[in-house]
């Protein structure tokens, strides 16, 4: 805290102020990436995993539909039964093209080879017992056809087990999906109550630190609670520095004239001190003077006219002292 206190306000805020706006950003990118994955995960499982389990599910059911037809065209001796056969079997083949394409791993690459190499050998048998009915040789024909029954029934195993693995694998899609989507979550619980602490923090720097003293500045409150309302803090601490402003262009005009003044003062001090200083030097001799005459008048007899003429003399000297 004390560490805190001496960094300056300029940088506090800006410290806030990128903390936030960096944990904003790392929010938004996280958020971004996050979308960004999801689709590609959703695409991935769209694109391959859903048109693989779809291929997987198309396999088996056409696999399943051949399942009887054999056996119809044995007790009727139909031949549209055949011709579904045929219709199937081409529907089987191309939904294991189907599956070959959308295939990703080794593993199901084996085992749609096993489907196939499987299949051949149980459509191989299956037209042999075909033929057997056909031909009339119907005990060996369903003697035969036990054995294309145990075919179909591994073929169909394979299918079901080349479902299971699309199937796994998009439940761990959704895994993966869910997983991603706690951390996001966890990452948002700590984001959240950083971003809201530091803005807490930066509303108090503003608030206290910022907006408080410019209120103090505005309503010329020095301290303590400030009741006054102001619907502009900036506005009203501009009228008031404007105000200031004006106040010292007073002072400045007065403090000019003051000046003027005491340079006027000074100038008549130093005249009053000239004329002290030219008084004293005059009166000095005209008092020797004074004390001279007043010396001689006691000890000379004046006529009358020397008599008007020292008393001529001795008032001019008592109006020069004076």
């Amino acid at each position: 805290m004390g560490s805190w206190r001496k960094i300056s306000l300029r940088a506090r805020i800006l410290l806030l102020l990128a903390a936030l706006v960096l944990t904003s950003a790392v929010g938004g990118v996280v958020a971004m990436w996050h979308t960004d994955r999801m689709d590609h995960l959703f695409t991935s499982v769209i694109d391959t995993d859903v048109i693989g389990l779809q291929a997987a599910v198309k396999l088996e059911t056409s696999l399943v539909r051949q399942k009887g037809l054999t056996t119809y065209y044995f007790l009727d001796g139909n031949s549209e039964w055949l011709e579904q056969l045929k219709q199937l079997n081409e529907s089987f083949n191309t939904w294991l093209q189907k599956a070959r394409a959308s295939a990703l791993t080794g593993e199901e690459q084996n085992i749609l080879s096993q489907i196939e190499s499987e299949y051949l050998r149980y459509v191989f048998a299956r037209d042999q017992v075909i033929e057997l009915y056909m031909a009339g040789e119907r005990e060996a024909g369903a003697k035969q056809h036990w054995d294309v029954r145990v075919k179909f029934f591994a073929i169909q195993a394979l299918c079901e087990q080349y479902k299971e693995i699309n199937e796994e694998r998009i439940s761990l899609a959704r895994i993966q999906s869910r997983a991603e989507s706690q951390v996001i979550n966890k990452m948002a619980l700590v984001a959240i109550p950083c971003v809201l602490i530091l803005g807490v923090l930066l509303a108090y720097v503003l608030l206290n630190q910022v907006l408080r003293p410019i209120r103090q500045l505005a309503t010329g409150v020095t301290g303590g609670d400030i009741g006054i309302r102001l619907p502009d803090e900036v506005k009203a601490l501009r009228s008031r520095v404007d105000r200031l402003i004006d106040h010292v262009d007073q002072t400045e005009t007065q403090l000019e004239e003051s000046r003027e003044h005491l340079l006027q003062a000074e100038k008549l001090a130093m005249v009053g001190k000239l004329a002290a200083g030219v008084a004293h030097t005059i009166r000095n001799p005209l008092t020797s003077v004074n004390m001279r005459l007043f010396s001689l008048e006691r000890t000379l007899e004046f006529s009358p006219t020397q008599q008007e003429d020292f008393e001529v003399i001795s008032e001019e000297i008592r109006r020069l002292d004076t």
